[in-house]
């Protein structure tokens, strides 16, 4: 990669190394759930380009879980929850879904 300077009146070249890959990754957050009464087993399995990072909200005021692609979640009562992960890569590449989870 290159970048054009100008400085003083004089052009500047700088050649900048990039790692390969670095930036073709894609982050894509996606996750599947399944329930059993009041507690639910969520996966990000399914998401790709995360290096390990994520961040679940459940939806019910508990505090966000982050770092694990599989984690499991107990609710206070049955009902629908608008469940968010957010995935996320170095450089803020990162990208957030969401899904209704019902409990029953």
């Amino acid at each position: 990669m290159r970048k054009l300077l100008v400085l003083g009146g004089m052009l500047v070249v700088l050649a900048l190394a990039v790692a390969p890959g670095l930036y073709a990754q894609t982050t894509v957050a996606c996750f599947t759930y399944s329930c059993s009464g009041l507690t639910c087993t969520f996966s990000a399995s399914c998401s790709k380009g995360t290096s390990g990072r994520y961040a679940w909200n459940f939806g019910d005021g508990s505090p966000v879980t982050q770092g694990v692609s599989t984690t499991a979640h107990t609710y206070a009562s049955a009902g629908t929850y608008n469940v968010i992960l957010k995935v996320g890569v170095i450089l803020n590449n990162v990208d957030v879904t969401s899904q209704n989870v019902t409990v029953p």
